[in-house]
């Protein structure tokens, strides 16, 4: 029985230590392929900046209309609040003539202005549209591109001994008496070796 105890609590740290290496090894693949995901992204923005460019500009300019706008319709009110309340034009017999006028012709000068803004941010709302479908087709790109890299290829085994890893463990250490595996993962198993190492030694 001690044998057989001795056994497992060997294999079980061997398995550990194992699994240790492949936490490690995972991290610095998906270190590389961080890396090589910008490197990707990169290059394939380069290949379609002045297109993409040309969009993000036009983004630009139209804010900057609306604000122009915005600021413009702002100023038309503040002109047709000055006359209505200036002391000198309320005397003229002409007032109430020019007032309706001037009225009529800042509700549409209002009306003219806000169509302008509402087809601007139409227009707007294609291009960020655009922008975010070219966006996700370039991540698309760049995952391809990275999975045809080994390093994807070796991240992607190594995931699958790690789970083979985790299973056998998860089996063979509630064996070992005295021993609670808790969660296996990287900050856990020096503790489970120390824990092997000290009540089996």
């Amino acid at each position: 029985m001690e044998n057989k105890l001795a056994r497992r609590v060997y294999f079980a740290t061997e398995l550990l230590s194992n699994l240790k290496s492949i936490y490690v090894k995972l991290q610095n693949n998906s270190n590389t392929i961080e890396d090589q995901s910008v490197s990707f992204f990169k290059k394939m923005f380069n290949e379609n900046r002045f297109e993409v460019q040309s969009e993000i500009n036009k983004y630009n300019e139209n804010l900057k209309e609306i604000n122009h706008l915005n600021c413009q319709a702002t100023q038309y009110i503040n002109k047709w609040f000055e006359f209505s309340k200036s002391s000198h034009e309320l005397k003229k017999l002409t007032f109430p003539i020019k007032f309706k006028i001037r009225k009529k012709q800042l509700k549409n000068d209002i009306k003219k202005i806000n169509k302008k803004i509402s087809d601007i941010a139409i227009e707007n709302r294609f291009l960020k549209e655009h922008l975010l479908n070219w966006e996700k087709e370039l991540e698309v790109k760049t995952i391809k591109e990275i999975k045809k890299d080994g390093h994807y290829t070796n991240y992607e085994d190594l995931l699958k001994t790690k789970e083979i890893l985790i299973n056998e463990l998860t089996y063979l250490l509630p064996t070992i008496p005295g021993v609670c595996p808790g969660e296996l993962d990287i900050s856990n198993i020096d503790r489970l070796v120390n824990a092997l190492n000290k009540e089996f030694r």
